[in-house]
C-alpha cells in the first residue's frame, strides 16, 4: 500500500504529524466519519442506506471504507451538508487509474445533474483523467485539476470548499488545485451520498476515510493542517487597528490582541489580508505557544507592506487577520480594521541620479556609499564604492551611460579553479523574508568564446538544503549562450534565489559536444539595490507609442521563474508581482500569454479543462491593471487540439501522398480552411474574449499561425515550404468551384493535383492565391469577433512562419504563399498586428515585411540572441529595415529573457522613438558608413551604430538654427549642446557604443516667431 506523501508549509514549516485528531467540539464540524471498522459517524449519524458489501482496509489516519464497485452510502444531509457555506474532506484511495477512462463520482448531494435548476454537488474523475467539483449544477460553475498521475492502491487527499457569495475551490493532497468565483443559489436536497451519483448508477469503486463536512468555507492553511494530519486548535484574533488610510507600497504599523482557548503547542503565522487580498504573513511576538489560555494578548506592533499591485480598486476595504492552522469559533468574517485604500501605484519609481560637487546623489543621498560590499556592475565589471570607483561612475554619468550602471552588493564570486567534481560551481546568495525567497541577483558568467564555439547551456539551481515546497527540477536560471564577435563571451542574468546558495552548471551545445562540462573564467553573484524600479523614463508626448512585448512560451514559466514555491494564492501573487517588477525594470510594457501543449487551456470555464491548478487570468488581470502593464491572451495552434470532439477525419490536413500531416509533436495538423476547424478557433476566441471582457489592460487577443505546428499550411518532413500539403479532396473540390478550373487528375489523387499545378505557373498562382485569401479572411473573421466584442481591440496574430535561409532558391514572398500567406493582402487591414518572427539568420538582407496599417510587428527568440552587445544587432537592424511599432521577444526556457543590462539599455531607446515613419536626416553624417544610421521620428532623431567599435557621430545641420536649441537624450536625460563649425552651421557630436541606439529629443527652449525650423525633408 502506498502513500502520497504531503509536504506542508505552515507558520515555520513544522513536518506533518503522524497523530491525528479532530475532537467533536471543533467549531463548524458538521460531520465527520472516521470509518474506523464502522460507517457510523463520530457524533453518531447512521447512514440512511448502505447499498453492496463494505469493507474496512488500512488508510493513513488508522482505518478506512472500502466502496467497491456499486457500493455506496447515504446519510441525511440535513444538519450535515450546508449548500450555501461549507467544505467536504476525505482521504481517497482508488482502485483505478487516473487514465481509465472511466467515471468514478466520490461525493454528491441526492439532486438530479441532468437539471441545472436542481443545484447538485457532485465532486467525480471525468473520463478524461479530471477530478472535477460542481455545485450550483453547471458545468460553468465548476473546478477540476488533472488525474492522470493516480494510480490504483494510493492514497490522496482531497477537499473541496463553497460559499454561494464568493466562489468554490479545489484541493488535493494539500494543495490548492484549482479556484473559481460564482455566485449561485444554494438548494438542500434530502440526503448526501458517499461513493455514488445522485441515483447510485456511478459509484466510486474506491477507499475512503476520515470524511468531515464543515459548515463554512476553510481557509487554505486550514485544508493543509487537516491534510497534514494536524490538529485544528481554537485561537483568533480578536481585535486589529491600523491606519485609516493607506497606499499601496506603504509600510504600516499594525496592533492585534489575540485569544487561545485552548494550548497551542507550536508556532504560527497570522496572514493578513486586505479587502480578501491576502498582502502579508507574519510571525507573531509573542509567539503562539506562549500564549495563555482563555486569555486575551497584546500582539507587539508588526510592520506590514502593501503589496504595489493590487487588485483592488481605491475604496474602503477591511484589514483583517487569522491564525493560521488553527479554527475559530467565528463563522463569519473575524474583525477588520477599516482602511481607505488610495489609487493604486501604477509602476514602481525610476532612480534618479544627479551630479554634485564631483559626486553623485539619489534621493538626496550619495549614490555609493561606504557600505560594505557596496558597487556596481557595468558591461559585466563590477566597481567597488572607493575613490576609483565613484570617479568611475561620475565619468559614466557625464557620457549619459549611468543608467546602464546596476548598483548592488557583491554576494560571492568563483573562478576557473573553483569548479566542483561534477562540473558545476557553487556560490551564495542572498535571501530575506520568512519563505527564504531572495530579492533580485545578478549572476554575471565570463568565458572564452572557442571553449564552446556552437554555444553554451547556461542552468542554475538552488543549492540550499532545504528546498521544501518547491519542485526539485525548477531552475532558476537556463538560458543559452551564443558566441558573438568577441573573444570573451560574457553575460548577464537576473533571477530570484530561493535558498542562501545556487549551483550553476554550463555545458556545450551541439551534436558532438552535448553535455559536456565547460569551465568559465569567472562567474559572480550580486544582490541589486535599486529593485524594482522603472527602466523607461522618457515616452513621446501624445500619439501612437511603441511597445516591448514579453512572451514566455509556457503559462507555468510565469509561476515558477521567480523564486518563489508553492501554489496559494498569496505565493501566486507574489510571483505575479515579482513578474510585473521585472517587465518594468527591463521596460516591457505588454506581456503576450502563449498557451503551449494539448487539449488544456490556462483559465478556467473553458471549453478545455485548465491543466494547472489555477486561473492564470483571475489571478494575473486585476494585477496588471493596477501595474499599468498590457496583456494580451494567444490561442496556440490547433494542432495541440487534435483530439477535439468536433474534429473528424476529415478536419486535418493531407500531403501530395494522401497522408495526414503531423506536427513536431506527432499531432495531426487541422486543415485551416475547413469550417469545422475554423469554427473552433472562433470558440477559443470568444472565450478570451468574455473571460477579458472587464479589463481595460488587455488592448488585443491572438491566434497563433506556426509553419511548423499549425492554423497554416504546415511545412511536412522537414522541408521548409508548404507547397505539398493542403490537397485533400475537399480542399482540390473547393479551388475548383472558386476558380472555375476543371483538374484533371484521372484518378491519380492528390500527387497527380500537385504536379498538374505545379506544371502551370498560371494555376499554381491561382492555387496559392485562393489559399491565401482564404487565410485572410480566416484572420478577418477572427479580427471581426475580436472588435465586435470591444471595438478598442485588436488581433494579435502570432505568425511564426519561415523566412528563408541564406542561399535559399524560394524567395521570402513565394514562401509564405506556400504556408498561405500573403503580406499584400493584410497591407491595408485595419485591426489586425501580424507579428512576423525574425529567425536567427534576420539582417538588412532577410526581412519579414508583414506590415499592416497598424504598423510593423515583430518578434524573436531569446535563445537566438548572442552574447554580449552582439544580442542587439537583429533589434537594431529591425529598427532599419522594419520600423516596428510592437517588439515581442519569446523566452522558451525561462520567463525571464536574460541579458537583461543590455536589454534594458535598448528598451530605453525604443520605447523613447515616436511611432512614426522615419524621414531621411537632413543634413551631413560623419563619419559616412554604412554601420551609422540616423532618421528623424517626428521631433526626435534615432542615431544608430551598428559597429563593434564606439563612434562619435557627428550631425552637421543644413538649415540655420537657433544657438540655444540642443539634443535631449530621452534615455539618460543628457544634454548634447551644439557648436558652431562654420558661419551659422551648428554641429551636435553624439556618442555611442557598439551596436547602441540613441533617441535624441530635438529641444527648442524658446519658441522663434516666424516659421517653425524642420529637421526632416518634406518628401519620403
Amino acid at each position: 500500500m502506498r502513500y502520497r506523501a504531503i509536504v506542508v508549509l505552515l507558520g515555520l514549516g513544522l513536518a506533518a504529524s503522524v497523530a491525528f485528531a479532530t475532537p467533536a467540539e471543533t467549531p463548524g464540524l458538521a460531520f465527520h466519519a472516521s470509518y474506523d471498522d464502522t460507517v457510523v459517524a463520530v457524533s453518531g449519524a447512521e447512514p440512511l442506506e448502505v447499498h453492496g458489501e463494505v469493507a474496512y482496509v488500512k488508510a493513513p489516519t488508522g482505518k478506512g471504507v472500502s466502496l467497491s464497485e456499486g457500493s455506496w452510502l447515504a446519510y441525511p444531509a440535513a444538519g450535515h451538508l450546508d449548500k450555501s457555506a461549507g467544505s467536504l474532506l476525505f482521504w481517497v484511495q482508488p482502485q483505478w487509474h487516473g487514465g481509465d477512462g472511466k467515471r468514478h463520482t466520490l461525493f454528491s448531494d441526492s439532486a438530479p445533474t441532468h437539471n441545472p435548476a436542481f443545484n447538485s454537488f457532485h465532486l467525480f474523475k471525468t473520463p478524461s483523467a479530471t477530478l472535477e467539483f460542481v455545485v450550483g449544477g453547471l458545468a460553468e460553475q465548476s473546478v477540476s485539476t488533472s488525474v492522470a498521475d493516480w494510480t490504483a492502491g494510493e492514497w490522496h487527499h482531497v477537499a473541496v470548499t463553497w460559499d454561494c457569495r464568493q466562489g468554490i475551490a479545489l484541493y488535493v493532497d494539500g494543495q490548492e488545485a484549482g479556484t473559481r468565483q460564482l455566485l449561485y443559489e444554494p438548494q438542500q436536497w434530502p440526503a448526501v451520498h458517499v461513493g455514488a451519483d445522485y441515483d447510485g448508477s456511478v459509484t466510486a469503486s474506491a477507499a475512503l476515510a476520515e470524511l468531515m463536512l464543515f459548515d463554512r468555507r476553510l481557509r487554505t492553511d486550514q485544508v493543509q493542517a487537516l491534510a497534514a494530519r494536524l490538529p485544528l486548535p481554537i485561537a483568533e484574533i480578536i481585535e486589529i487597528a491600523a491606519p485609516t488610510a493607506v497606499r499601496a507600497g506603504q509600510t504600516i504599523s499594525v496592533q492585534m490582541r489575540a485569544l487561545a482557548t485552548e494550548p497551542l503547542d507550536q508556532p504560527h503565522a497570522l496572514l493578513l489580508s486586505l479587502g480578501g487580498v491576502p498582502i502579508a504573513r507574519v510571525m507573531p511576538q509573542p509567539q503562539a505557544q506562549t500564549w495563555p489560555e482563555e486569555q486575551a494578548v497584546e500582539l507587539d506592533p508588526v510592520s506590514v507592506q502593501i503589496p504595489d499591485y493590487l487588485p483592488l480598486m481605491t475604496g474602503q476595504y477591511g484589514l483583517q487577520a487569522v491564525v493560521e492552522g488553527t479554527m475559530s469559533t467565528l463563522r463569519d468574517d473575524p474583525p477588520a480594521a477599516p482602511v481607505a485604500l488610495a489609487a493604486a501605484s501604477r509602476m514602481s519609481p525610476s532612480t534618479t541620479i544627479e551630479l554634485r560637487d564631483g559626486e553623485l546623489f539619489s534621493g538626496g543621498e550619495p549614490w555609493l556609499a561606504e557600505e560594505s560590499g557596496l558597487g556596481f556592475v557595468h558591461e559585466g565589471r563590477f566597481y567597488p564604492a572607493d575613490e576609483a570607483g565613484r570617479a568611475t561612475a561620475v565619468r559614466l554619468y557625464q557620457r549619459g551611460q549611468i543608467r546602464e550602471a546596476l548598483r548592488c552588493v557583491s554576494v560571492a564570486e568563483a573562478t576557473r579553479e573553483a569548479v566542483q567534481e561534477d562540473g558545476s560551481y557553487l556560490l551564495k546568495t542572498e535571501v530575506d523574508g520568512d519563505d527564504d525567497s531572495g530579492s533580485a541577483h545578478l549572476l554575471v558568467v565570463e568565458m572564452d568564446t572557442d571553449v564552446a564555439p556552437s554555444g553554451v547551456s547556461l542552468q542554475v539551481r538552488s543549492a540550499s538544503e532545504e528546498e521544501e515546497g518547491r519542485p526539485a527540477d525548477r531552475l532558476l536560471v537556463w538560458a543559452t549562450l551564443k558566441p558573438g564577435s568577441d573573444r570573451l563571451m560574457q553575460e548577464q542574468f537576473l533571477f530570484y534565489p530561493t535558498g542562501d546558495a545556487c549551483q550553476v552548471r554550463l555545458s556545450r551545445l551541439g551534436e558532438t559536444e552535448a553535455g559536456q562540462a565547460v569551465t568559465a573564467r569567472r562567474i559572480a553573484v550580486y544582490r541589486l539595490v535599486d529593485y524594482p524600479s522603472q527602466n523607461v523614463i522618457g515616452l513621446p508626448e501624445g500619439g501612437l507609442r511603441r511597445t516591448l512585448a514579453l512572451m514566455p512560451v509556457h503559462a507555468e514559466q510565469i509561476y515558477d521563474s521567480f523564486g518563489v514555491g508553492g501554489r496559494e494564492r498569496m505565493q501566486r501573487q507574489l510571483s505575479l508581482r515579482r513578474m510585473l517588477d521585472y517587465m518594468q525594470f527591463l521596460g516591457f510594457d505588454r506581456l503576450v500569454l502563449h498557451a503551449g501543449g494539448s487539449m488544456y487551456s490556462y483559465y478556467d470555464g473553458g471549453m478545455l479543462p485548465n491543466a494547472w491548478r489555477w486561473d492564470l487570468l483571475e489571478d494575473l488581470l486585476p494585477l496588471a491593471e493596477a501595474a499599468d502593464v498590457q496583456v494580451v491572451p494567444v490561442v496556440p495552434p490547433l494542432s495541440s487540439f487534435d483530439r477535439l470532439f468536433s474534429f473528424s477525419a476529415d478536419s486535418f490536413l493531407l500531403d501530395i501522398h494522401g497522408e495526414t500531416v503531423r506536427d513536431r509533436s506527432g499531432n495531426r495538423c487541422p486543415n485551416p480552411l475547413r469550417p469545422e476547424v475554423q469554427k473552433q478557433m472562433m470558440v477559443f476566441l470568444d472565450e478570451l474574449c468574455t473571460r477579458t471582457a472587464d479589463y481595460s489592460c488587455v488592448p488585443a487577443l491572438g491566434i497563433t499561425v506556426d509553419g511548423a505546428t499549425g492554423t497554416c499550411m504546415v511545412s511536412a518532413g522537414g522541408e521548409q515550404t508548404a507547397d505539398r500539403v493542403g490537397y485533400s479532396e475537399w480542399d482540390l473540390d473547393q479551388f475548383q468551384a472558386a476558380s472555375g478550373l476543371a483538374l484533371d487528375t484521372r484518378g491519380g489523387g492528390p500527387i497527380a493535383a500537385y504536379y498538374l499545378l505545379q506544371n502551370s505557373p498560371e494555376h499554381w498562382q491561382q492555387w496559392l492565391e485562393f489559399r491565401c485569401r482564404q487565410s485572410h479572411d480566416l484572420c478577418t473573421k477572427c479580427r471581426d469577433l475580436v472588435v465586435s466584442r470591444n471595438p478598442r481591440r485588436t488581433l494579435y496574430v502570432d505568425s511564426r512562419l519561415p523566412v528563408p535561409v541564406a542561399g535559399a532558391e524560394v524567395a521570402e514572398g513565394e514562401l509564405l504563399r506556400c504556408h498561405g500567406y500573403d503580406s499584400e493582402m493584410f497591407a491595408t487591414e485595419r485591426g489586425i498586428h501580424l507579428a512576423a518572427w525574425l529567425g536567427g539568420e534576420y539582417g538588412p538582407e532577410v526581412r519579414p515585411g508583414f506590415a499592416t496599417s497598424a504598423g510593423s510587428v515583430l518578434q524573436l527568440e531569446a535563445g537566438d540572441m548572442a552574447t554580449g552587445r552582439d544580442m542587439l544587432l537583429p533589434l537594431l537592424h529591425a529598427i532599419i529595415s522594419d520600423n516596428p511599432y510592437w517588439l515581442t521577444v519569446r523566452s522558451s526556457l525561462d520567463a525571464k529573457v536574460g541579458r537583461e543590462p543590455a536589454l534594458r539599455e535598448f528598451a530605453r531607446a525604443y520605447r523613447a522613438l515616436p511611432a512614426t515613419p522615419g524621414q531621411p536626416f537632413e543634413g551631413e553624417v560623419a563619419p559616412a558608413r554604412e554601420d551609422i544610421w540616423v532618421r528623424v521620428f517626428g521631433d526626435s532623431l534615432a542615431v544608430i551604430n551598428l559597429g563593434d567599435k564606439p563612434q562619435t557621430v557627428r550631425l552637421e545641420f543644413r538649415r540655420p538654427l537657433p544657438f540655444d536649441m540642443y539634443l535631449l537624450d530621452q534615455c539618460s536625460g543628457q544634454k548634447i549642446r551644439f557648436t558652431r563649425v562654420g558661419g551659422d552651421r551648428l554641429q551636435a557630436r553624439v556618442p555611442t557604443q557598439a551596436y547602441e541606439m540613441r533617441t535624441l529629443k530635438i529641444v527648442e527652449p524658446m519658441p522663434q516667431r516666424g516659421p517653425g525650423v524642420g529637421l526632416r525633408s518634406s518628401g519620403g
